[in-house]
């Protein structure tokens, strides 16, 4: 059972503002805070051959990391290669985190090349009540 958000990521060298996906996850939300992603180019679906890794990284405030900003790289799991669909499931230590999170998603192909595909995006932790005596 997964509590997951869906949003399409497109491919395109052109800046645009970060997806605001409007997603609460919370604390108590262990192993079961799940997004996805549709990456398009062109309104195509995007496919990805064997091989090919969706790093997504995830930034947000810390007082504890050294430039103010705590990091975590995920490596996507790729749902569907044919359609582009990707997904990660939040470790448990980033929903020890409680404010808005900043995510980027990048593609690594089998041949070396790779590129940031200008998907922006953000999303908000909370704690749930059951868990507000645990420290962050």
């Amino acid at each position: 059972m997964f509590k997951s958000n869906s949003e399409i990521i497109t491919i395109d060298a052109k800046t645009t503002e970060p997806i605001s996906t409007g997603v609460v996850f919370w604390s108590h939300d262990k192993g079961t805070a799940k997004m996805i992603f549709r990456l398009k180019k062109d309104s195509i679906e995007q496919s990805m051959p064997k091989g090919t890794i969706v790093p997504i990284c995830l930034e947000f405030n810390s007082k504890t990391a050294d430039n103010g900003r705590g990091k975590h790289v995920y490596h996507s799991t790729i749902e569907d290669a044919i359609k582009g669909i990707v997904s990660i499931v939040l470790e448990d230590n980033i929903l020890g985190y409680v404010g808005r999170v900043d995510g980027s998603i990048y593609i690594e192909l089998p041949d070396s090349r790779s590129l940031d595909t200008a998907g922006r995006f953000t999303f908000d932790i909370k704690r749930s009540p059951i868990d507000e005596n645990v420290p962050e």
